[in-house]
């Protein structure tokens, strides 16, 4: 860093000052960057708690859907021994 001592003040040179005005705008245009990032990443991980949540219902739709195809084909089989129950007590009789 280039200081020249002018009295009792310290002057930091146009060089300085310029280079660090850069970089303060590089920083700027990163931070923007980074901004941009994040919000594309919040995006991004809406979109997949939508998937995920629509995924599981679509599993919790499907196992239920096959647990009433399992009651409904025992209680076919109930009505059925039932029928054929019926059928015996009719014959006894």
């Amino acid at each position: 860093m280039l200081l020249v001592l002018v009295g009792n003040y310290l002057i930091v040179a146009a060089e300085e000052l310029h280079g660090i005005q850069q970089e303060l705008k590089a920083v700027a245009v990163d931070n923007e960057e980074l901004k941009s990032r994040v919000q594309a990443m919040a995006k991004e991980q809406e979109r997949l708690q939508t998937f995920l949540e629509k995924t599981q219902k679509d599993t919790e739709l499907k196992q239920l859907e096959t647990k009433l195809d399992e009651l409904e084909t025992y209680v076919k089989y109930l009505r059925k021994e039932r029928e054929e129950l019926e059928q015996k007590a009719t014959r006894l009789r």
